[in-house]
Order: structure tokens, then C-alpha cells, then sequence
């Protein structure tokens, strides 16, 4: 057993994504250097997040096209011979499991975590938000719903379905010129739909908390988010930059030391550092103002997604190559069964010939479910030799398939995903039986193995 048999199935994804984000974060800083206009729009980090999560995607969605062993279409319910598991093969097996296990509990408790820590932040920030009022004065001229808060902080914007604007009280003393700015500003993020943006990526990068990443990305995007609005504004004011700097400068100073919840869209706000104000105060300080070509950027973003999507469908296949292990336990596919004929039992049925598969007898119409999560490779009566029946046969990740036989009803077709534990058909008597059954059979490499290895029987 080596490294790389610890982390099969969900773990070999957990180790692509956090490398193919590292890398989609490298490739990110090196047109920084070379081209900053790029990597300093929004929208381009919002695609740069997205593209660095499509590893998470199950390999089975993207490689589900293997073969259908021979040895199913040229006889019916298995007498060839299979390999032999070896006490071994046992223990290594149960050894990876318990490593995947651990390391899938230490990743889900800390995505429940952050999740109640996202969901704490929501709503503290709703909270905020219903104990101000509303903002009436004549000198602001919009229908977008201000609210007005005693708390000495930067404006903001939060709401998924009804962004609010957000204002200290200390902001209505500034002078008419920098609170309209500021207001533009907000009202900006608004019409580019900041705001729900900055939810979706808080949130991504709660349930990715081991990925530093996915955090490194969330920090560039909002700081290019607020550039964004920052050259939208002067571009339609391009003679009050000095006005802009002025009411940044202003907020700035309203801004507290804590750590804000990464849910709102700040003018100002805690998360950013001394070298992000300046940068943003340069911006507004520059005797030109940039105007963005933004079709060109869009070609431009639409070209490089389209290279690193592709540069990540090609290396799934090497995933599956470095994942070539045993799949962990699977589910018993018939709750509550009887085993009426086991793995190498051999009876006058099959003419004295060793069964290559496990019998769970139970009445016509039970339930049975997908032991192991798959992409379904067969689901009828016909393309497998006719003694199988009604058949479905599913491909896992590592070379594995597993074979469900004699149902009396598929609930699946070709080309379906299932999880593990799925409904996918009842239990019948088609095809060669004695009675109702289902016969289940597991095969590596075009051969069959024996199912108790991996069915928690």
C-alpha cells in the first residue's frame, strides 16, 4: 500500500481540487503581472471561483463510459473464475477505510461548522439591519430602500433577494457632493448584483474551509469588487475625484477593528488592508479615469476559462488512474434480507459450479438501493446474457462495477448518477431463478470479485 491508496474516491477529488486551485491562483498572479486590468474586474474572480470548484464534481459524472465486461453478456449469474482476496487485501482495505472515514469526518465537521458560523453571520447582519431606520433627506434622490444605523461603521449593502443600503449616522454630516458619491457607490453594487455575489462566496469559501485558496480568491474578489465600483462612479463623475478620495478617506476612518462577517458589500470596510485603500485611493486620485472594454474582457475571461476547463477534464483521467483502489464499504443492497446463497457456494442448480455472486432473497417489490455511488452503465432486460433478467450494472470509481440481477422493476436508466443508498429498482424473479431474489456480483477489471469485501455483511 502506498501514499496514494489512502486517498481514494471523495479523498483523491479533495487533493485535485486544493492543487488545481493553487494553480488557478498561480495562473491568476501571473496575469496580474502582466495584464492587472484583467484580474482587477470582479467578474473575473467570480469565474476564476467557480472554475476552481469542478474538481469537486464526482469523476464518475465526467468518466462514466467504461466498458461492459464480456463475461456479462457471454453467461448468465457467473461460474468463471475470479480473483482470489487475500486476508491482505482485507486488511489494507479496512485500513483505507478508516483513514477515508477520518479524514471525511475532520472535513465535514468543519463544513458544519462553517456553515452555523455563516449562518450565526446572516443572522447578526439581519438583526442589524431591523434595528435602523429609514433614511429620509432630500438630498439623496433614489427609490433603493437606506437604512440608517447608530453603529459607527463603513457603508454597506447586504440582502440576497432586497440588498439594503446601510449608512452610519456619522455619514450624514459629510458634505452633499461625498454622501451622493458614497451612495452611487452602493447603489452600484447593487445594479451589479454585488451583494448576492458576495453571499454565494462567503459561503463557498465557508464549506471549503481546508482549501486557503478558495479564501486567497474571496480576498481578490472583493477587492476588485470595489474597484469595479469605484471606476463605474468616477466614470460618470469624473470631475469629483477628489470628492471620492476625500469621502473613502472619511469612511475609512469609521471603520472598526473586528473582523466583519465577509456578507456585505463595504465602501470601507475591516477585511481590507492599508495597501487596498491606497490602491483604490490612486485609482480615484488618477487623471484618467479607466473605462473598461467590456466585451473584450469577456472574450478575454471566456478564452482562459474554456483552457482551464479543459486542462482539468484532461487530468480527471489521471485521477482515475491514481484512485485505481478498492471503493470503501458499500451498503447492503436488500435492508433486512436473507442470504440464501453466498460467494463460492456451490448447489446442483449451477451444475456444482461455484457462485460468483451473493443471493438476497426477499419478496417480489422490495426496495433496492445503489451499495455504492456510480453512473449506470446498464438498466434493462436485454444488452446482458438473458439468465440476468431485468439488470442494472453501475461503474465506480477505480475499475469497479457492481451488477444487481432478476429485478422486477429498474427505477434507473443508462447514464444516471446515483449516490450510494439510492432506490434503483425492486427485487423479482426475472430470468433464471427459483424465486425472487437479487443476485449481486461486484467485478474489478473485467473479473468478479467477492462482494463481502466490500458490503458491510
Amino acid at each position: 500500500m502506498d501514499a496514494l491508496s489512502l486517498f481514494n474516491g471523495f479523498g483523491a477529488q479533495i487533493v485535485l481540487f486544493v492543487c488545481w486551485s493553487a494553480l488557478l491562483y498561480g495562473v491568476a498572479v501571473i496575469l496580474h503581472h502582466f495584464y492587472p486590468q484583467l484580474t482587477q474586474w470582479a467578474r473575473f474572480w467570480q469565474a476564476w471561483i467557480l472554475l476552481s470548484l469542478v474538481p469537486l464534481v464526482p469523476i464518475s459524472f465526467w468518466h462514466g463510459a467504461g466498458l461492459i465486461p464480456q463475461v456479462l453478456i457471454d453467461s448468465g449469474t457467473s461460474h468463471h473464475h475470479a480473483e482470489k482476496q487475500t486476508v491482505s487485501d482485507f486488511s489494507e482495505l479496512v485500513f483505507i477505510n478508516y483513514f477515508n472515514d477520518m479524514v471525511l469526518s475532520i472535513l465535514v465537521f468543519g463544513m458544519l461548522l462553517g456553515v452555523v458560523k455563516f449562518v450565526i453571520s446572516l443572522i447578526k447582519s439581519y438583526r442589524l439591519v431591523k434595528n435602523t431606520v429609514r433614511f429620509n433627506d432630500d438630498r439623496i434622490n433614489t427609490t433603493t430602500d437606506i437604512r440608517v444605523t447608530d453603529q459607527q461603521i463603513s457603508p454597506f449593502v447586504f440582502g440576497f433577494f432586497k440588498p439594503r443600503i446601510i449608512i452610519s449616522r456619522q455619514v450624514l454630516s459629510m458634505p452633499t457632493s461625498q454622501l451622493n458619491l458614497l451612495i452611487q457607490h452602493e447603489l452600484t453594487h447593487i445594479k451589479n448584483r454585488d451583494p448576492q455575489a458576495v453571499i454565494l462566496v462567503r459561503l463557498i469559501a465557508c464549506l471549503n474551509w481546508f482549501n486557503p485558496f478558495i479564501r486567497y480568491m474571496e480576498q481578490r474578489f472583493l477587492q476588485a469588487m470595489e474597484l469595479d465600483c469605484d471606476r463605474q462612479v468616477l466614470a460618470h463623475n469624473p470631475t469629483q475625484q477628489l470628492d471620492y478620495a476625500q469621502a473613502l478617506v472619511a469612511c475609512l476612518k469609521l471603520t472598526n477593528n473586528k473582523p466583519d462577517s465577509g456578507l456585505h458589500a463595504y465602501f470601507s470596510g475591516a477585511r481590507f488592508q492599508k495597501q487596498d485603500f491606497e490602491q483604490r485611493i490612486r485609482a480615484a486620485m488618477s487623471s484618467e479615469v479607466i473605462r473598461k472594454n467590456i466585451k473584450y474582457y469577456q472574450l478575454a475571461l471566456i478564452g482562459l476559462v474554456s483552457i482551464m476547463f479543459t486542462s482539468i477534464l484532461a487530468a480527471q483521467p489521471i485521477v482515475v488512474q491514481l484512485d485505481d483502489v478498492k471503493p470503501q464499504q458499500g451498503l447492503i443492497p436488500v435492508a433486512n434480507a436473507r442470504i440464501s446463497s453466498d460467494y463460492d457456494e456451490v448447489n446442483s442448480f449451477r451444475s456444482k459450479k461455484p457462485h460468483k455472486g451473493i443471493d438476497f432473497a426477499a419478496s417480489t417489490g422490495t426496495d433496492i438501493v445503489a451499495s455504492f455511488s456510480g453512473v449506470i452503465k446498464v438498466a434493462d432486460g436485454s444488452t446482458l446474457h438473458r439468465n440476468y433478467g431485468n439488470v442494472i450494472l453501475i461503474e465506480h470509481q477505480g475499475n469497479i462495477q457492481s451488477l444487481y440481477a432478476h429485478l422486477d422493476t429498474i427505477n434507473v436508466k443508462a447514464g444516471d448518477v446515483v449516490t450510494a443508498g439510492q432506490k434503483i429498482g425492486t427485487v423479482g424473479a426475472t430470468g433464471r431463478v427459483t424465486g425472487p431474489h437479487l443476485h449481486f456480483e461486484m467485478l474489478s477489471q473485467e473479473h468478479r470479485i467477492n462482494p463481502r469485501i466490500y458490503l458491510k455483511l
